[in-house]
């Protein structure tokens, strides 16, 4: 993970990206399958997501996924880029860090 994140940092700068946050989440949970008033079935399961925030020319653009490999992170980052770069038409106050 920690690999795809330094790569995905790297691969902003060269896009011009003046800033970027991630944040990174991760829940455990358990969900309970209910039938005619008793219990059915129990599972447990992990989910792990990623949110990119981004800073391009004033303008903050931001994109998550639920899948954490590397073309994910990537169509991810380009999303957030995308976004930026659509809002700098519209910026009244140019956002700084």
């Amino acid at each position: 993970m920690k690999d795809n994140l330094e790569r995905i940092r790297d691969e902003a700068q060269r896009q011009g990206v003046q800033f970027m946050d991630v944040r990174l989440f991760e829940e455990d949970g358990t969900s309970v399958l209910v039938q005619d008033t008793k219990a059915d079935k129990v599972s447990q399961g992990k989910s792990l997501a990623v949110g990119l925030r981004v800073l391009v020319d004033g303008a903050w653009g931001f994109a998550s996924t639920d899948v954490v490999d590397a073309a994910s992170l990537d169509k991810c980052l380009g999303s957030a880029i995308k976004m930026a770069n659509v809002s700098t038409l519209r910026v009244a106050y140019p956002g700084v860090v």
